[in-house]
């Protein structure tokens, strides 16, 4: 196994280091939604090959190479059952995974702007054994943001916002259908990270324990195609957002040209 990369550290003016963050979210936003084509064609793909192979002329398939014949016959092989699991698992792991990088990037503007403001923190709870412990002021602050961070985490986005513009006067304007959107996924995200059981549990009217089965046991939260889509647009759109007001607002500066391209990237990703 090879050895890991040392960590890399960046040192430098403000705008240099939040456009390296925001360059982080974009490439892993982009990666993501290359997973998200590839999931999309082999759900084409499948099908299409499973269909064709039962009209195939048998002399014909014997003739391929074994590599491609063995290759279909896997493909051949999916069930229709298996097929609709790894669709449905998939549709949720890429809605989830969209969340958590909008989350991380909300996550690393707020320490940042914390690092970068440590006056901000406001009242921290350090504990008095890592304070006699720290060699630094740095230390202890490090110790205080990384606190308040976590805490803020506990917020939903809407509220993270509204706390970003209280400690920072951070205005982000976002439509309407925008924030119906990151209200919605965000919820659907902890539908799908918290509850994927067959049944809701509850109490009836006599005061006993009931368990009620789910309309669709196979798929407890439907997410189709076009939910994910719509998650990684409004994700990225808001990201888009937010990195711009805090350049221009707190950094006091504008995007360097390659910085707008990035902006607009965001801004422009279909569904």
């Amino acid at each position: 196994m090879a050895e890991p990369e040392p960590p890399i550290e960046f040192e430098g003016d403000l705008l240099n280091l939040y456009s390296a963050l925001i360059s982080a979210y974009s490439a892993n936003v982009l990666h993501a939604a290359e997973a998200r084509l590839a999931q999309m064609r082999l759900s084409l793909a499948v099908p299409l090959v499973a269909v064709s192979l039962q009209n195939a002329n048998p002399e014909r398939l014997e003739s391929l190479p074994d590599e491609l014949r063995e290759g279909l016959g896997e493909i051949a092989a999916i069930r229709r059952d298996e097929y609709d699991a790894w669709a449905y698992v998939g549709r949720l792991s890429l809605l989830v995974y969209f969340t958590t990088l909008f989350d991380t990037f909300l996550q690393d503007t707020v320490e940042f702007l914390l690092c970068a403001h440590p006056g901000a923190i406001g009242d921290s709870d350090v504990p008095f054994a890592k304070v006699l412990k720290a060699i630094s002021r740095a230390e202890i602050l490090n110790v205080a943001v990384k606190a308040k961070v976590k805490e803020v985490g506990f917020l939903s986005f809407a509220e993270r916002l509204h706390w970003l513009h209280k400690r920072f006067g951070l205005q982000v304007p976002l439509p309407d259908e925008v924030r119906t959107a990151l209200l919605h996924y965000s919820e659907v995200r902890n539908i799908i990270v918290h509850d994927q059981g067959y049944f809701d549990i509850c109490l009836t009217g006599h005061g006993t324990v009931a368990l009620r089965r789910r309309p669709c046991p196979r798929h407890p939260t439907p997410v189709t195609g076009n939910d994910v889509g719509d998650a990684k647009r409004t994700f990225a759109w808001t990201a888009s957002a937010v990195a711009e007001a805090v350049i221009v607002q707190i950094l006091k500066q504008e995007p360097p040209e390659a910085l707008k391209g990035i902006l607009g990237v965001l801004r422009s990703l279909d569904a």
